[in-house]
């Protein structure tokens, strides 16, 4: 069988799927030292190809980062970007129990990389957003891959559809199911209810305020409680929020036995002061 190449640089490894109007590749660049793999998505659909390439070009600096590049050739348009190790929120949920605190941890993970995609338009926002996009690795890190599957409907999404979205992918990392319903909610701790409530409600307006009430409402009050939370003293060791408390307190509890002591002296230098006053005074 012959070995496909694109564009005289990538050889095609396996196919992820194919459509009648796009498919996606894992291919390897024959000229690299390394065996990195990489993701090929092609687009063939004449329809939106002049608007994608225009979204590509016109947010080349938001997305130089995340693609290895992108180029148009024979009619079909090209998106090259990085392949991230781990398993797809879809495989995890569906086939792994997570813990509470693996469960913070994913939705933490997710919500950052939902406010770093803000910045892109809500086409690619949305296709970036979905469970087969958003990796896992060990359970704890969360990374974004970029297999993308384009339709023109893509094009009308809003930014309350995102929000919503948002909400959805929480409740089923929170429920651990990727068919949990709304009703399913009774269980959660109530600040993570909230936040899904909210997104769910179309109450908030940007994924950058759903980062930040998790953040300071979930992360930060698990700190808080576990004490977890690290702090630095004038020596740079790191110290955690209760040693911090409780050499605070040592420190107090000094000082009142030093000040006792000091009161302490002075009452029995009186007292001999006295009486060598008295004595100086029987012998004159």
């Amino acid at each position: 069988m012959t070995e496909q190449i694109v564009n005289d640089k990538y050889a095609v490894i396996k196919t992820v799927f194919t459509e009648p109007y796009q498919s996606v590749h894992i291919v390897k660049n024959v000229f690299a030292d390394n065996e990195e793999l990489l993701i090929l998505n092609s687009v063939i659909d004449t329809r939106i190809i002049p608007r994608l390439v225009n979204v590509f070009l016109e947010n080349y600096r938001d997305l130089q980062d995340s693609f290895v590049e992108f180029f148009y050739t024979a009619e079909i348009f090209y998106v090259v970007s990085k392949l991230f190790p781990g398993q797809s929120l879809y495989e995890l949920l569906s086939q792994e129990e997570l813990t509470e605190d693996e469960k913070r941890s994913i939705a933490y993970g997710f919500l950052r990389l939902a406010k770093e995609n803000s910045k892109l338009p809500l086409l690619l926002q949305q296709c970036l957003c979905n469970y087969g996009n958003i990796t896992v690795e060990g359970k704890k890190k969360v990374r974004q891959n970029h297999f993308y599957s384009f339709t023109e409907e893509d094009f009308s999404v809003e930014n309350e559809d995102m929000i919503r979205k948002i909400g959805e992918i929480l409740l089923a990392i929170f429920t651990n199911s990727m068919y949990a319903e709304e009703e399913g909610m009774g269980k959660l701790s109530p600040r993570v209810r909230r936040i899904i409530e909210g997104c769910l409600n179309k109450e908030y307006t940007s994924a950058e305020q759903i980062y930040s009430d998790y953040a300071i409402g979930v992360m930060r009050k698990l700190d808080e409680i576990e004490h977890k939370e690290l702090l630095t003293d004038e020596n740079n060791m790191y110290l955690s929020r209760s040693l911090r408390h409780g050499r605070k307190k040592q420190n107090k509890a000094g000082w009142v036995v030093t000040g006792a002591a000091v009161v302490l002296l002075l009452a029995v230098l009186m007292v001999l002061g006295f009486k060598l006053q008295s004595l100086l005074f029987g012998i004159i």
